[in-house]
């Protein structure tokens, strides 16, 4: 198949080459990042109704054993045209049920309330479009290009999130998948890298946000041609290159500023707020109140006991 419309090395070398491009891809460039985002949530959602209606979809009725009773007399003759093979049935009871399709019955399913995958490739189709379009608003050409590049990694990601759910509309996504649809082509699971291989190597600071989401895909499970056993390191190895083409550095998870999503740490942080040591001015006043005490009764003992004394003493001297 074609490669998708709009590869990452032209939308490179096209957004660096004088100031108002570079302008218009950084003013699609937040917006990449921001409609990952919602992309993301609708994705989310639909997965969970396509599960939740995959468990609701009725159990399909088990087949009667039917014993074809033994020809009489040599074999059975055809039917006539436009006849039944079968006989008719007797007065009051039910005719005799056909054998149901072993194809999956859509309109059965959407009748139950189950989400078809026709239904889920719709939303997030429009979805998708509506983001390019806003794009266009936001940067012109060169903000769509921009955008459909982060475009192709979300059909990656939600083709291969649908396709590896158990629900009835997998077969269906298969035949007519997200990638075809926006691109017309039907090969993400080696394009991705290969696109992702292109955005590394080009050195292009202006297209730092796509590289977010091609990070964001990663962590969220997308793994085309290293689905399974076939993973020996490189999806770790394609998240540190890509951390290090976002923030000109070796990822460093302790420090705050350099977290991918900050938002994550911040409701633990929230919860153990700090605890200071306690003020030593207390104790200061508590040590202050104890030397005072201690000079009053030693003051007292003095006067009631060792004053009398002494004067004996002085006395008995003289």
């Amino acid at each position: 198949m074609a490669a998708p419309t709009g590869s990452m090395g032209n939308a490179g070398q096209g957004m660096t080459g004088g100031g108002g491009l570079g302008a218009a891809a950084r003013g699609a460039g937040g917006y990449v990042v921001e409609q990952f985002r919602e992309f993301y949530e609708e994705l989310k959602r639909l997965r969970d109704a396509a599960l939740i209606s995959g468990r609701a979809m009725p159990e399909p009725k088990a087949k009667k054993p039917f014993q074809k009773p033994m020809p009489l007399g040599g074999a059975k003759p055809p039917p006539l045209p436009g006849l039944s093979a079968a006989p008719p049935p007797l007065p009051g009871d039910a005719a005799p049920e056909e054998e149901a399709a072993d194809d999956f019955d859509a309109d059965l399913y959407a009748r139950h309330g189950g989400l078809t995958a026709e239904e889920a490739l719709r939303k997030l189709q429009t979805l998708l479009e509506m983001q390019a379009l806003e794009a266009g608003r936001r940067g012109g050409d060169y903000g769509v290009l921009y955008y459909k590049e982060a475009q192709y990694v979300m059909a990656a990601l939600a083709d291969e999130i649908f396709l590896s759910l158990d629900w009835p509309g997998r077969t269906a996504w298969r035949n007519d998948l997200l990638e075809t649809r926006l691109f017309g082509s039907y090969n993400a699971g080696e394009a991705f890298y290969k696109r992702l291989d292109v955005l590394l190597h080009s050195g292009d600071r202006v297209q730092a946000e796509v590289a977010v989401v091609y990070l964001l895909a990663l962590t969220l499970g997308f793994r085309g041609r290293y689905a399974g056993n076939r993973d020996t390191g490189r999806i770790a190895d394609y998240k540190r290159q890509l951390y290090y083409y976002i923030y000109q550095k070796r990822p460093d998870l302790a420090e705050v500023s350099h977290r991918m999503v900050p938002e994550a740490y911040q409701h633990t942080e929230s919860m153990s707020s700090a605890r200071l040591l306690p003020s030593p001015t207390r104790w200061i006043w508590l040590f202050a109140a104890a030397v005072v005490a201690y000079i009053v009764v030693a003051h007292f003992v003095y006067m009631d006991v060792l004053a009398p004394l002494l004067a004996v003493l002085e006395r008995g001297g003289h």
